[in-house]
């Protein structure tokens, strides 16, 4: 989390983008053969069905864990993919920099997502949308102060920070509402994960491409995390005892 993608950029930068791709297959190839000769093969016991765990896709609980897990992580991750550009074409920063501001990134992250977990076991959705609010309010800072290298780059430490600090959240939620499922629920969890990447990657595209341009990147990212907080916000009133049973039975 903390050195691949400097490591990557770098690479990048110095061999061209494809030196990444197969310098992250060696690495794959590697970990492959650590798997093989140390991680011990054990049977695993069946929980259910398959038909059975499937079942846990008709829950309206687990439907809404999937989305704010998608729409929650898009805005942020729209940023991350053009953030090499950012950093260099509206901040200003020398590409031999930009390895290093990501690796801020990381330990941001590294830091976040400890935090995140703490936070979730006290207060599991009350911390979630505090902190994609803070993630929505962060990314809008980063829009308006993007041209100012300092304060920049300590927005990039942030943005970090609070990406992961979401994810333990929205794992728990995940797993809270495919509780007869949990296998299914978390690969289902980390495919929408996936699918908020390449839906962010070509919204952020198509931001770029229009009249808006690459500096409005960072505020799209805040208003689509905003709306992966009004999304987890509504989930957690309708649990709330005083919103009522029918409400709360509809958030799982």
């Amino acid at each position: 989390m903390i050195l691949g993608a400097p490591i990557g950029t770098a690479i990048a930068q110095q061999f061209g983008w494809r030196a990444t791709f197969l310098a992250i297959g060696i690495f794959a190839a590697i970990a492959l053969a650590f798997l093989v000769r140390w991680v011990p093969v054990r049977g695993v016991t069946a929980s259910g069905s398959v038909i059975g765990e499937l079942r846990v896709l008709r829950s309206r609980g687990f439907q809404l864990a999937l989305a704010i897990t998608a729409v929650g992580n898009a805005g942020v991750l729209m940023v991350f993919v053009y953030l090499a550009p950012l950093l260099t074409d509206v901040s200003g920063f020398a590409a031999g920099t930009v390895p290093a501001l990501i690796l801020a990134y990381g330990v941001g992250a590294a830091l976040g997502n400890l935090a995140g977990g703490w936070l979730s076991d006290r207060d599991l959705m009350g911390s979630l949308v505090g902190l994609l609010v803070a993630l929505s309010i962060v990314l809008a800072l980063f829009w308006r102060l993007e041209t100012l290298q300092t304060p920049t780059a300590i927005l990039v430490f942030l943005t970090g920070a609070l990406a992961f600090s979401i994810i333990p959240g929205m794992q728990t939620r995940v797993l809270v509402t495919a509780k007869d499922a949990p296998t299914l629920g978390i690969a289902l969890n980390a495919s929408g994960f996936q699918i908020a990447a390449a839906f962010s990657a070509w919204l952020g595209g198509q931001i770029i491409g229009s009249e808006l341009g690459l500096d409005f990147v960072p505020l799209a990212g805040a208003l689509v995390t905003a709306a992966g907080g009004l999304l987890a916000f509504g989930c957690w009133m309708r649990e709330r005892p005083s919103t009522g049973q029918f409400l709360s039975q509809r958030c799982g």
